[in-house]
């Protein structure tokens, strides 16, 4: 298994398990409370099989996906801009970074599985959020300016279409 490949989903699955984990209680609308903790919990079971591929934890979350759903939790109690940057912002790049990573170890047929076991929950969770009532929130200019922001702040630090494949490796330009 390409250990820094591995290391990388590994820290971005558990950003997600931590990001949404920690901060779904904080949330005022319970439908979406529910949706994020199961959400934590679909990606918690996933950072589990990582760190028993790698025989350890990785060594942080990934940082920028940490923030990005800590700060989608703080600037929106209702949820909403939590649950948008699951389905708009992180989970079609973490899509581009597993398909990449999939390219890469097309050989390894342990590594092949958990990275389409990774996609797999990803999709299901992304789908399962278009299931939700929906609000108003898109309506509010304010919460479409805190929405744009959440894409923006990734795309300046160069997490513009993934997260990459290995944190060794530079974001893309």
């Amino acid at each position: 298994m390409d250990e820094d490949v591995a290391s990388h989903l590994a820290s971005l699955v558990g950003a997600i398990y931590q990001g949404l984990g920690r901060h779904g209680a904080e949330v005022r609308d319970d439908e979406y409370v529910v949706a994020l903790y199961e959400m934590a919990r679909a990606f918690g079971d996933v950072s589990i099989a990582w760190r028993e591929a790698l025989g350890r934890a990785p060594l942080e979350p990934f940082a920028p996906l940490v923030h990005t759903l800590e700060r989608a939790v703080a600037e929106d109690e209702s949820g909403a801009l939590a649950l948008y940057a699951m389905a708009a912002v992180v989970g079609p790049r973490l899509l581009v970074s597993l398909r990449d990573a999939r390219e890469r170890v097309g050989g390894d047929p342990r590594a092949a599985a958990l990275v389409d076991e990774t996609a797999r929950v990803t999709v299901r969770e992304l789908r399962e959020l278009s299931s939700l009532t929906t609000h108003d929130e898109g309506d509010d200019p304010d919460w479409r300016a805190r929405a744009r922001a959440l894409v923006d702040e990734l795309d300046a630090g160069g997490w513009t279409d993934s997260f990459g494949v290995s944190a060794r490796l530079p974001p893309p330009v």
